[in-house]
Order: structure tokens, then C-alpha cells, then sequence
């Protein structure tokens, strides 16, 4: 008995999902629990596990949308079902083929074990993102030619542009005898991911379900910076070397603690607070926006907590976050102090409440009991839905972020 292999839904959110990669070949045998593709959706790269064991019938090519709960592919239980399958259904990619093309392809994956040996001898399999596979299906690149940029050497969309465009202009300058041309006056038209779009979605959402409302603040971490100067000097015995995002955590954690309706969301009628810190912390990556959650970060040490920080933040920037590690946070954290940005106008990830988003750090004059001395000023913002918040409440929670920023023993206590 044939199984269908459906699009999985990773996240309350997730809608759809873009086909990335596949990891096997139309009729191989796979065994359940076997990464079998990749998937793009929720900001990230899924890899995505078999759910039965059988012979696989591929229904979706690299780049195709899927709505979630639709058959990405097939899995027939023996060989005669299989071949059924491939005559009563065939995918989109084959449907163009004759019967005696069927036939010939039946005979092929008769042998299913040595087409795959002979398909990885060869090297035949690149690794791209769906939306690189599509740009180049549609331009007739070869994605053999193409050097990838991605993560592990995967090819992403840039790359293929590239190329396109160095292909372009390359007959020109030699006929000319120079080494480039002037760039095509044609607009270049670039599909948007399926990460991407998931990313513009969540933020309209987030936009229209919210009354977004926000505060910054200029706060002085000449402390904190000497803080982490001594914790980065003892290193070797904490066993990790502390960084400021990990102290900017720590204090939102201790001022979630003191406020449960902060760590809390709203679906327009009721507020649900949580026991646990569960906090998104935003990391840019090539495909987009990611926004892995680290949980109970009220039960760690501040070691710990770096610990999980620097783990989901690495995973997300290669693309190999699990389903559901973008789920389940209650509030979001977004530091941007590496980027020249002083301050401007983040978003909240609703059905959350709130966000905290840092800026650079800056030294300014400042006069201290009767003398100019250096200091370092951070401006730190909070986005607030005004539902749940009003400018008493939006007030008190600066003044304790101020608190633990300011006078960064207290978050060690």
C-alpha cells in the first residue's frame, strides 16, 4: 500500500512550504527517519525526515511551492506498486514522457541501488536553494558552472545572478578587448524565496494585528563593557568566552522575571503569561530573517545561557535549524550594535507583546562630579503592544532594564 509523503507543518504560522533540495533520486529506496529533502519555510532551511519506509515516487521539483498537507511525494511499498504509481500518476516532471519513456524509466529504477551509487560517483547532485535552482532553471545555467557562496558551499540566488551576469557581459568584453562592459539596461526581475515571503507575511501580520507602539532610550554600559572585560579574562574557567549580546539577554531575562505580562502574548482578548522565559533571539542569515528560540533562560546560568545563544545563532546562519525551533519563544530580542544603527523602528513578533532591540554602543563626554570623562552610551529600544501596555507600565520596564544595564552585578545575583 502506497504512502503520501505530505508537506509537513513546522511552526503555527506556516502555511506553505518551497522545495529546497532532494536528497534522493526519483525511485531509490529510502527508510523511514532518512533526511530526504530540504524545505524552505518560518525564515530557515528545513531538513526534512522520511516518514515511512518504501521506494520513493518524487512529485515536486526544487523551487515548486507547497501548500502545507499536500503530497510532496510518494512512497510505494514494493517495486509493482512503484511501477503503478509512475504509470497511473506521474509527476509533473514526467509527465511529458512517452510510454516507451515510461517503460525505459521502469527498467532503470528496477536497479534502484545502482543508480544512486552511480548518480553520487559522479558528483552529479549540487546543493542550491530552491529559489537558485528556479533562477537558474529559468536562464538555462548549468548549476554545475556556478561556484556556491551559502552556507557549506551551498549555490543561493546571488550566486546564480552572478554568473548569469558575468556570462552576459563576458562575449562583449572580449570582442572589445576589455575585461568588462557596461551592465544591461533591463530590469532584473528576482522571485522572492520561499523564506522570504514567509518573512514579509509574518511582518504584515504583525503590522496589522498589533498596535505596535515603541520607546528608546540612551543608557550608559560603561559597566557592562567592563563586566565583560573581566568575565572575557577568566574565561578559561567559566569555559566560554562571555559576549555582550549574552549580558543584554541576561538583563531582558531578569526583567521578564520581574514583569510576567511582558512574557506573555495576546490574541486580541486574552493575555496568557508563561512560567518560562522562552525568548527569539533575531539572527540575520543569507536566506533571510531567523528567529531560533532559546527556552527556560530564567533556569540557566549566564555560561548556559551563552552556551544555547551561540548554538542556535551558528545553526540558524547555516541553515540547519530543526522544525519548531523558531516556535514557542514569548518575546523577542534583536541586537544590532554591530551595524551602524543608533536606533530606529523594529517590529514585534505578534502574537508576542513585546521586544527589546539594542543599538551600537558610542563613547560620549559626559561631566561626572566636576570632570569630562568617557562613556559608553547605548540607545536600547521596546516595542510594546499599546493593548496590553500603557505609558506607566512601558515606563517601569525601561527603568528596570536601565537598572540591570547600568549596575550589571545585580543580573549575577
Amino acid at each position: 500500500m502506497s504512502f503520501k509523503f505530505n508537506m509537513p507543518k513546522a511552526g503555527l504560522t506556516m502555511v506553505e512550504g518551497t522545495i529546497s533540495e532532494w536528497f534522493v533520486n526519483e525511485g531509490d529506496t529510502v527508510n523511514k527517519g532518512d533526511i530526504v529533502l530540504s524545505y524552505e519555510n518560518e525564515k530557515t532551511v528545513i531538513d526534512c525526515e522520511c516518514p515511512e519506509s518504501g521506494i520513493i515516487h518524487i512529485l515536486t521539483e526544487p523551487g515548486d511551492t507547497i501548500k502545507v498537507g499536500d503530497p510532496v511525494a510518494v512512497i510505494a511499498e514494493n517495486m509493482e506498486e512503484y511501477n503503478t504509481l509512475l504509470i497511473s500518476a506521474p509527476s509533473s516532471a514526467a509527465s511529458s514522457e512517452t510510454a516507451e519513456d515510461t517503460e525505459t524509466k521502469q527498467e532503470e529504477v528496477a536497479k534502484p541501488s545502482e543508480t544512486v551509487s552511480e548518480t553520487k560517483a559522479s558528483g552529479a547532485r549540487v546543493k542550491a536553494t530552491g529559489l537558485a535552482r528556479k533562477i537558474a532553471s529559468n536562464e538555462g545555467i548549468d548549476l554545475h558552472d556556478v561556484n556556491g557562496t551559502g552556507p557549506n558551499g551551498r549555490i543561493v540566488a546571488k550566486d546564480v545572478t552572478d554568473y548569469s551576469q558575468k556570462a552576459a557581459v563576458a562575449p562583449v568584453a572580449a570582442a572589445k578587448g576589455r575585461e568588462a562592459s557596461a551592465p544591461s539596461e533591463e530590469p532584473v526581475l528576482i522571485p522572492m524565496s520561499g523564506a522570504r515571503k514567509a518573512i514579509a507575511n509574518n511582518l504584515r501580520n504583525s503590522i496589522s494585528t498589533m498596535v505596535q507602539a515603541s520607546s528608546s532610550t540612551e543608557m550608559d554600559v560603561t559597566d557592562l563593557f567592563e563586566l565583560r572585560a573581566k568575565l572575557v579574562a577568566q574565561k578559561e574557567k567559566i569555559g566560554i568566552k562571555i559576549t555582550i549580546n549574552d549580558l543584554l539577554v541576561m538583563a531582558a531575562v531578569k526583567v521578564l522575571a520581574k514583569h510576567p505580562l511582558l512574557n506573555a502574548t495576546f490574541d486580541g482578548e486574552v493575555v496568557t503569561s508563561y512560567p518560562h522565559v522562552n525568548i527569539n533571539i533575531a539572527v540575520g542569515a543569507e536566506s533571510g530573517l531567523a528567529i531560533p528560540v532559546v527556552k527556560n533562560c530564567e533556569l540557566k546560568t549566564l555560561s548556559e545561557l551563552s552556551t544555547a545563544l551561540r548554538d542556535v545563532a551558528v545553526r540558524a546562519r547555516n541553515g540547519e535549524l530543526k522544525p519548531g525551533e523558531q516556535s514557542g519563544g514569548y518575546f523577542t530580542i534583536s541586537n544590532v550594535g554591530m551595524y551602524p544603527i543608533d536606533h530606529g523602528s523594529p517590529i514585534a513578533n505578534a502574537p508576542q507583546v513585546g521586544l527589546f532591540a539594542f543599538g551600537r554602543t558610542l563613547d560620549r563626554l559626559e561631566m561626572r562630579d566636576g570632570e569630562i570623562v568617557v562613556r559608553k552610551k547605548m540607545h536600547v529600544m521596546f516595542v510594546f503592544d499599546h493593548r496590553v501596555f500603557d505609558g506607566l507600565e512601558q515606563g517601569r520596564i525601561l527603568s528596570d532594564l536601565q537598572l540591570y544595564l547600568e549596575h550589571p552585578e545585580l543580573m549575577l545575583i
